[in-house]
């Protein structure tokens, strides 16, 4: 490590600490906040909540969201129910999530704990409703979908033999909020709540070290392959796969400023692009994710930051 490098991290590291300890602190306290709501509210959870514009108007939602997997997944659709009471099992409607999008999971996280319990994918579903057994307990069951086929919908979930939550229409610009997310947000506070991520990033030598990837990585489907790394202003992103890479798995680019918001992304449609610089210091996170039952591990993926000349363009930019 070179003085200068030694030096910028000797007055970093301890902001970085600050901030990480901002960031636990105010989980915490979200975290509390949405229980003791919960418990409280007499509101029945019979029905999706779509992540749409409304959702993110609702108080304390991103702020809740930053805190606890803050790596918006610029690429899926992504819903919830609950927390729900199930005491024998979960039956889940595998054909309408077929038909509402090519990729798709589902998970139940067990409550207050938040711990995963249960994970079903297209890539292992089989039968039109598997029965699908948990203990006794309260559950948030959350889904994820890319790819989504024309007229997608949530699926219906029977709890215990009983029909509980019914399907449900997805809106066409369910995902149209993602640009407007870096707007309107108190800029000190996502700075400082993300701060120690910058830090971490560039000051770990790769291949990153396993707490760097725990802290760092959202909480993906089981399976997802993910690359990551710093972009500096005027850098492209040239990414390179394999056949299996291209064929087998679809790639998912998205790039973060420093507060953790999305500001472009891509679907790779060639196994070599190089995208388009970005006029400010981000990361990237590149997501494999597989297509039915192959293994994304497989896959030779090349993540290269410089200054060759890009050849394809960004889905969406909202630098």
């Amino acid at each position: 490590m070179s003085p200068v490098h030694s030096a910028a991290l000797l007055w970093r590291l301890p902001l970085a600490i600050a901030s990480f300890l901002f960031k636990r602190a105010c989980a915490v306290v979200l975290r509390a906040i949405l229980l003791i709501g919960s418990g409280l509210s007499r509101q029945r959870f019979d029905h999706w909540r779509i992540t749409t514009q409304a959702t993110v108007r609702t108080p304390l939602f991103v702020p809740l969201v930053m805190t606890t997997g803050p790596r918006w997944n610029a690429h899926a659709l992504t819903a919830n129910v609950g927390p729900l009471r199930i005491a024998r099992n979960l039956g889940v409607d595998v054909a309408g999530l077929n038909r509402a999008a090519a990729i798709w999971s589902l998970t139940a996280y067990s409550v207050p704990d938040f711990r995963e319990r249960l994970f079903l994918s297209s890539a292992d579903s089989a039968g039109d409703a598997p029965e699908l057994a948990l203990k006794q307990g309260r559950y948030l069951i959350g889904v994820r979908m890319y790819e989504l086929h024309p007229a997608p919908a949530m699926p219906q979930l029977v709890i215990d033999g009983d029909l509980l939550i019914p399907a449900q229409a997805i809106p066409a610009d369910a995902n149209d909020f993602l640009c407007t997310l870096v707007r309107r947000r108190p800029r000190w506070y996502y700075t400082w709540l993300q701060y120690y991520v910058h830090v971490m990033l560039r000051h770990s030598r790769t291949p990153w070290p396993i707490w760097v990837r725990r802290e760092f990585l959202p909480v993906g489907n089981v399976g997802t392959r993910f690359e990551f790394g710093l972009l500096a202003p005027g850098k492209t992103l040239a990414i390179a796969a394999d056949r299996f890479g291209i064929e087998d798995c679809k790639l998912y680019v998205t790039v973060y400023d420093k507060r953790s918001f999305p500001i472009a992304w891509r679907t790779l449609r060639s196994d070599a692009e190089v995208l388009p610089a970005l006029s400010t210091s981000a990361y990237f996170v590149v997501r494999c994710q597989a297509i039915g039952k192959g293994d994304p591990a497989l896959a030779e993926i090349a993540v290269k930051a410089g200054i060759d000349r890009s050849d394809a363009s960004w889905d969406t930019c909202c630098e």
